[in-house]
């Protein structure tokens, strides 16, 4: 499926709603393009502001697990960005980061069947000038480009937002892109050539290229033999990595997905520039507020009472 040329155009969700556009490319194919126009003046844009997005391949089967705790092999779509573009936003979206439909109760005996949620990647395969996700939940996110192959994306911004890859394959990858990422969750590797990060919480390996420039700062990621990360500043590198229990969920379908536990310790949980957590939550400011709230308790409770916070998501 293949919209475009496209010079400038904007998909955007009417006031207070939250539409579920589920797509359904042609034939078998599991991808679908938004193609820039031929050389053109610009500015040449598209814009995805707050629709959720999940593509569903035509021939999608069920898949046959050994019990009940296994989860589906994940599944992958693709939305292209092809041709040339001055800016790509993708705004208060979710482009759905994969996982398994909720299952019937089966009878003892019978067989488990799980029905996968494809994940939808970001691949660029055309020239954009600056790729920005705001706010944002999304697939893994990549660059299509290899040596002597021009196209690529020349800034990477993703601010407040959540990237996840399901498998081995990096969160986010890119071989010319100068990366910028604030205030964000990343469940998965990053392997990019420049990278500035603040207030981020990143479940995997980062890889820099160039680690003369940039920054991190404010962040954490797994330490590892081939981690290379650019200058820090007030950062952890966590041997062992991020650990999954320091999340309430990591599966889209939860509550609490992306929420930093109780379990995770106040390094992180207080770890971000505003002393509020790392990652997606850090505009939140919920450690901030928690404690506003005992010093309220104790300063007006009665002095027979002895309060505590119970949280729930």
């Amino acid at each position: 499926m293949r919209f475009g040329p496209i010079d400038q155009l904007t998909l955007q969700a009417r006031d207070r709603t939250r539409p579920y556009i589920r797509l359904v490319p042609d034939a078998a194919a599991s991808e679908i393009t938004f193609a820039g126009p031929a050389p053109a003046a610009p500015p040449r844009s598209l814009t995805i502001d707050g629709l959720w997005i999940g593509i569903v391949p035509s021939g999608l089967a069920e898949q046959n697990l050994p019990d009940e705790a296994s989860e589906c092999t994940p599944v992958e779509t693709r939305i292209i960005i092809d041709g040339i573009f001055d800016r790509v936003t993708i705004r208060r979206a979710t482009l759905d980061p994969g996982g398994d439909r909720a299952r019937l109760e089966t009878k003892l005996g019978d067989p488990i069947v799980g029905v996968p949620i494809p994940y939808v990647a970001v691949e660029v395969r055309g020239q954009v000038e600056e790729l920005v996700i705001d706010r944002a939940i999304v697939g893994p996110v990549r660059e299509a480009s290899a040596a002597g192959d021009p196209c690529s994306i020349g800034r990477l911004t993703i601010l407040d937002s959540i990237v996840q890859s399901l498998t081995d394959e990096p969160a986010i990858s890119t071989r010319v892109a100068a990366v910028t990422l604030a205030r964000s969750t990343v469940f998965g590797d990053v392997n990019v050539d420049r990278l500035e990060a603040t207030d981020s919480l990143i479940q995997g390996v980062v890889r820099v290229v160039d680690n003369q420039h940039g920054c991190f700062r404010f962040s954490a990621a797994a330490a590892a033999d081939d981690a290379r990360l650019p200058r820090q500043y007030q950062s952890q590198l966590l041997a062992g990595g991020v650990p999954n229990h320091w999340f309430v969920a990591r599966r889209f379908d939860n509550a609490g997905y992306a929420q930093l536990s109780e379990t995770c310790p106040d390094s992180i949980r207080r770890g971000g520039e505003n002393g509020a957590a790392m990652g997606a939550f850090n505009r939140v400011i919920d450690a901030i507020r928690r404690d506003d709230v005992r010093i309220k308790l104790d300063e007006y409770a009665p002095i027979s009472v002895i309060a505590d916070l119970v949280v729930e998501t």
